[in-house]
């Protein structure tokens, strides 16, 4: 009986697409599964009995068993440890990935606020998409915003920074609103970290 196409890769996957008796790799090779023990020594199709061979390798073993020390090349506990490492891998991106769209969020909340607090007008633009836009005066760069948060600043601190902000300095001129935007966000931040300037 033929293995399915899934167990084939199955097996492939979990060596690493890497023949278990010479270690060469496709494209050199040509992969195949091969049974540890012959079926026609009563091998069965268990993927414990399967691993990765290269078409010669397969082929020069015929259908005898494997001489003592002839162990295959690849290392189950380095596959194991190999696979673990690509599952932690996976889930840190994920992290990171989920992690970047709440600060993107909190970046956006940032904005939004500085938008209500100096009046900025909402245009729709050919794209459709309705955009921000001020009449006078910078946006805090998102950038900023960024750095400000990784350094410790919570949401809440950034939009106090704001709302001090716009009663100091009801209307922008350029980019003193920003300015001291910033200079209220870093003196918050100093605060936390128990330095003064």
């Amino acid at each position: 009986m033929s293995l399915n196409v899934r167990t084939r890769f199955e097996v492939f996957k979990r060596d690493r697409f890497t023949c278990s008796y010479c270690g060469r790799t496709p494209p050199t090779v040509l992969l195949e599964v091969d049974h540890i023990i012959p079926q026609a020594a009563g091998g069965g199709d268990e993927i414990t009995n399967l691993t990765t061979s290269c078409q010669d390798c397969n082929r020069g073993k015929s259908a005898g068993l494997l001489q003592e020390g002839a162990a295959p090349v690849v290392n189950r506990e380095a596959v194991a440890e190999l696979e673990e490492r690509t599952e932690q891998a996976t889930q840190y991106a994920e992290a990171v990935n989920a992690m970047r769209l709440l600060q993107d969020s909190l970046v956006q909340r940032v904005i939004e606020a500085w938008a209500h607090a100096y009046e900025a007008r909402t245009i729709t633009k050919d794209d459709g998409l309705d955009y921000w836009q001020l009449d006078e005066g910078q946006w805090p760069q998102k950038a900023t915003i960024r750095r400000l948060l990784n350094r410790g600043l919570t949401l809440d601190d950034i939009l106090e920074a704001v709302d001090i902000t716009a009663s100091k300095m009801p209307v922008q001129y350029g980019d003193e609103a920003c300015r001291y935007f910033y200079g209220v966000c870093w003196r918050s931040l100093d605060r936390i970290e128990g330095r003064t300037r």
